[in-house]
């Protein structure tokens, strides 16, 4: 995805928290988002929290499930918004699918797309990166 290269211009400035690398364990996804918390809320970016975490949570909880690889989480700042980024080591890719009335997994990605800005997939040499962008309410 093209979005990426505005990294470096654009709304971020690369004010990255430091990074974390969790195991592919159920507790990760507390610690995530907990992390994810605590990076917005130095970001000052903390009106985004709720909906961040519920993201963070679902993209974790899909590498865990998926990938079972360690997954790193890091947050990348600008002036009203954050991207978030959930990286691991698995090549393969994610996917929409339409989870019939009585399926009991199936909805991560749609919402995805319905609490976040933006978000996108990119393929990395050592697996991939899910990304999404999240902005200070008000």
């Amino acid at each position: 995805m093209g979005d990426r290269e505005q990294l470096t211009g654009g709304p971020y400035d690369r004010r990255v928290r430091d990074e974390v690398v969790l195991p592919p364990l159920p507790a990760s996804v507390k610690r995530a988002r907990q992390f994810v918390s605590g990076a917005l809320a130095e970001l000052g970016i903390a009106s985004a929290t709720d909906d961040a975490v519920l993201v963070v949570s679902e993209l974790v909880t899909n590498a865990v499930v998926h990938a079972g690889t360690d997954i790193t989480v890091r947050v990348v700042g600008g002036a009203d918004t954050a991207r978030i980024e959930i990286a691991d080591s698995s090549p393969e890719m994610p996917g929409f699918r339409i989870p019939n009335a009585g399926a009991r997994s199936g909805r991560g990605l749609l919402l995805v797309e319905h609490f976040t800005q933006r978000w996108g997939v990119e393929r990395t040499s050592s697996g991939k990166v899910v990304w999404f962008d999240v902005r200070q309410e008000g």
